[in-house]
């Protein structure tokens, strides 16, 4: 698992949304460690001098640039416009990762 400072950052804050409160039942303190704890397990990197562009989605573009500086296998994500980049980057759905990885 490869992640970067500003991806926990975002975990971090969507944990915390109040439609995702609802659906978890971890106080602040758990889901700050649980958020540690990815930090812990992951390949943290630095994404910053890495110049891509994901179309019609700007705010991806660390996502991507993550995927290229770590030189990972694969990038699961169900987002559309990462997807679009498939056949230019090794992106696959959740899904289609499964039944080659884990059938």
């Amino acid at each position: 698992m490869v992640l970067c400072e500003p991806i926990l950052e975002e975990i971090s804050t969507a944990l915390h949304y109040p439609k995702v409160r609802r659906r978890i039942a971890l106080s602040d303190e758990e889901l700050d460690r649980y958020v540690q704890a990815l930090r812990f397990a992951a390949d943290v990197v630095d994404p910053a001098n890495v110049a891509v562009q994901v179309p019609g989605n700007r705010d991806d573009d660390v996502i991507l640039a993550t995927l290229v500086v770590a030189r990972a296998d694969w990038l699961v994500t169900g987002d559309a416009a990462l997807l679009a980049l498939g056949d230019r980057y090794p992106i696959v759905k959740p899904a289609e990762f499964a039944a080659r990885h884990l059938a």
